[in-house]
């Protein structure tokens, strides 16, 4: 009896297999992807949205509808758990996005970004895992719409608002501290003070990061394609107005900012701008997932439109660079140019046409001693400078030439005053007395 059963067994046993095998593959178009392909998609999702692959929303599941008061109570529980285990390390505990706007809707999330003290005693990247991981913890337990970014280390925050970090930037100017160890706030103020700006390395840096996004994208899938055209694009766009001397604004507020600067300078077009207004809007719409899929074509198009678009950002970089070169130039030569002439009327040697002051500016400033000779060689450099911005070949001029002979010029105003304030006579040597 024992035998017979065993060979039953056997039998279903092997039976199954080729009932399977019997059945043809159905491949459907979820099933296609390959684990390791999933793998991939989860950390690309995860960059996208600041959230570990675990922490996406499932199925049907849809984020909670909470007013105001609810937000406060979740963010007061968050705080108070949170403190009580690792309150020596924590620094601030900050809320961003549309609630610290108060632009919010019932559905919006709560995003919460912590900093960490790392000064004390360093912190490795295994305790930084695990306290985003209690963090997020944390969170999952008091509500789905709260959401922590990953955390930051104090000296971490503190190099990006240093180097002037676009998206610190954005954190700091909307962002309301929820628990704060005379940390954010000191530094918010700094900010609406204007003593933060942002650094000539922080523009080089953004207007580089382009072309590289650029490359990647081409290889990538949806989420990735979206975001990587979204920063290209965003970051292009704040590199272009950092470089004009403005904060880099918020990226809903960018193509605004674009309007009142580049546009108004005829360096962009209307069109170009719209290209940021859309690609913001289909990351949001991403984002929400009120969009979860794009054709080929589609994506294609928009790499198209942000290799477009950099490039447009790239140029603008170099045309800015040539007008502020040339702008550079054209003032330090009118400058000397006045400053000789009214030096020269003081004189009564001023001559009738413009064309003989640099041989007038010699015989009468120079030679008599009363300006260094240097500065005859000064004027002659700008004069033929000049001659290089009207054939349209400034890039040529070394920049580190321009800035000098600028310099030279803003001494050669200091002298010049000394002349007029001592009304020295064309025999005085102003270089042998003691100004």
């Amino acid at each position: 009896m024992a035998k017979k059963k065993l060979k039953s067994v056997k039998k279903k046993a092997l039976s199954k297999p080729k009932a399977r095998s019997k059945q043809p593959a159905k491949i459907t178009k979820k099933k296609h992807v390959t684990k390791k392909v999933k793998t991939k998609l989860d950390l690309q999702i995860s960059e996208v949205f600041g959230k570990k692959p675990e922490e996406k929303i499932k199925g049907n599941q849809k984020p909670e509808k909470i007013g105001k008061k609810e937000r406060v109570k979740i963010l007061k529980a968050f705080t108070k758990e949170l403190v009580k285990k690792h309150g020596p390390i924590i620094r601030a505990i900050v809320l961003f996005g549309s609630t610290a706007r108060e632009e919010f809707k019932k559905e919006s999330d709560i995003d919460v970004f912590v900093i960490i003290d790392d000064t004390r005693h360093s912190i490795s990247p295994t305790e930084r895992a695990k306290l985003e991981d209690e963090m997020v913890a944390i969170a999952k337990k008091l509500s789905r719409n709260l959401s922590v970014q990953q955390p930051y280390m104090l000296t971490e925050f503190w190099n990006m608002v240093r180097i002037g970090h676009p998206i610190v930037f954005n954190f700091i100017r909307e962002g309301v501290p929820v628990y704060d160890k005379d940390i954010f706030m000191p530094i918010k103020r700094l900010l609406q003070m204007g003593e933060i700006k942002p650094s000539r390395e922080a523009v080089e840096k953004y207007i580089e990061r382009g072309p590289k996004r650029i490359k990647r994208v081409e290889s990538a899938k949806i989420y990735m394609v979206v975001e990587d055209c979204y920063y290209a694009m965003l970051e292009s766009a704040q590199a272009v107005l950092m470089f004009l001397g403005k904060t880099p604004p918020r990226p809903s507020e960018a193509p605004s900012a674009l309007r009142k600067t580049v546009v108004k300078m005829k360096l962009l077009t209307e069109s170009d701008v719209k290209m940021l207004e859309d690609i913001i809007q289909v990351r949001k719409d991403i984002e929400h997932r009120n969009k979860t899929e794009m054709s080929g074509s589609e994506l294609d198009e928009w790499i198209d439109k942000a290799k477009k678009f950099v490039n447009h950002m790239q140029k603008m970089i170099v045309k800015i660079e040539i007008l502020k070169r040339e702008n550079m130039i054209k003032k330090s030569h009118m400058v000397m140019s006045e400053t000789i002439m009214t030096l020269l009327k003081a004189m009564n040697k001023l001559p009738k046409s413009e064309i003989n002051v640099p041989i007038a500016f010699e015989k009468h400033l120079v030679k008599p001693g009363l300006v260094s000779e240097t500065y005859l060689d000064v004027f002659k450099d700008l004069t033929k400078m000049n001659d290089i911005v009207k054939e349209g070949k400034v890039l040529e001029l070394p920049k580190a030439r321009i800035m000098m002979q600028r310099e030279y010029v803003r001494k050669f105003i200091q002298d010049a005053g000394r002349i007029m304030r001592k009304k020295i006579k064309p025999e005085d040597n102003l270089l042998d007395t003691d100004s």
